[in-house]
């Protein structure tokens, strides 16, 4: 019973070292594990169906370079103010329409007009000077048709009248044609008959100061101004200066001759060439601003 039992342990012991001999060589004939998460592995074959071309990755020496924070604004006089030349109610034009919120408008350009607006004091004065010049005018016209007159019946009877008579009446004739010429070239310029209705004075024309877009509108059609009081603002956005405010410890590592690179929200990049203009040290900062340009093709880039 005794030796049985010893065979039966030996056997036991023998199946349970052939076993771990079977696991270890299966261990290691089996394949590798799969592809961690995120880890894609394809071979020759399947590269060269899928049309996939790998190359050498080759390293590039770039440039340093400084990242910065900076904002668009215009130019020195990039943008005009349009205003009143007198006081008056300012109304669209018979030719043109009322200016829009980014309008494009030309040099010179009729924006709108002023109808000038007078008190009753002002209407009685400027009246009382219309009146004078038209009698300026109508004693002007008869003082050249009298001397005019007497010149023809001096011509006829020249042997009964002196050269001193003849001196005289051209002189009266000539004043008298100047004084008609100086009261004419007024009538523009003072008020309009009939004195008891319609624009007594002439509207006053709003040009346009330069080309540019209308950015800010200050009035509505038929508002009262005063003379200076703002109409429209016109700015010109064909250039846009970068500023970048630089700490002055830095500013000197900056290669001041080199364009700077912009980029925008969607990816792409603007280059500004850089501005040669004066800079000082702001004491509360401690900075530099490091001005630039370029060409703002179709008004792509705003201000801010």
């Amino acid at each position: 019973m005794l030796t049985r039992t010893r065979y039966t342990l030996i056997l036991l012991l023998l199946v349970s070292m052939a076993g771990c001999d079977r696991s270890a060589s299966s261990d290691e004939a089996s394949p590798s594990p799969a592809n961690s998460p995120g880890e894609v592995r394809i071979d020759a074959s399947d590269q060269q169906r899928l049309g996939i071309v790998t190359s050498q990755v080759q390293s590039h020496v770039r440039a340093p370079f400084q990242v910065h924070v900076g904002w668009l604004e215009l130019p020195p006089a990039g943008q005009t103010i349009v205003r009143a030349p007198v006081a008056g109610f300012v109304v669209a034009t018979v030719d043109n329409s009322w200016p829009e919120l980014g309008q494009d408008i030309l040099a010179a350009a009729n924006l709108a007009q002023v109808n000038v607006f007078l008190s009753p004091q002002e209407i009685s004065q400027l009246i009382s000077v219309k009146e004078d010049n038209d009698i300026q005018m109508q004693q002007a016209v008869t003082t050249m048709e009298l001397s005019q007159s007497q010149l023809d019946n001096v011509s006829k009877a020249r042997d009964a009248v002196t050269g001193v008579r003849i001196n005289e009446l051209k002189q009266a004739l000539a004043h008298a044609q100047s004084a008609f010429k100086e009261a004419q070239d007024k009538l523009p310029f003072l008020v309009q008959e009939p004195y008891d209705g319609g624009l007594l004075v002439r509207p006053v024309e709003v040009a346009a100061p330069r080309a540019g877009r209308v950015v800010q509108v200050h009035v509505v059609p038929g508002q009262f101004v005063q003379a200076g009081e703002s109409l429209w603002t016109v700015a010109d956005w064909s250039y846009l200066w970068l500023r970048v405010p630089v700490v002055e410890s830095r500013a000197g590592k900056i290669a001041r001759e080199q364009p700077a690179e912009l980029t925008t929200d969607d990816g792409g990049r603007v280059q500004f060439k850089p501005i040669d203009a004066p800079f000082e040290v702001k004491p509360t900062t401690r900075t530099i601003d490091l001005i630039y340009e370029v060409a703002n093709t179709n008004w792509m880039l705003r201000v801010g």
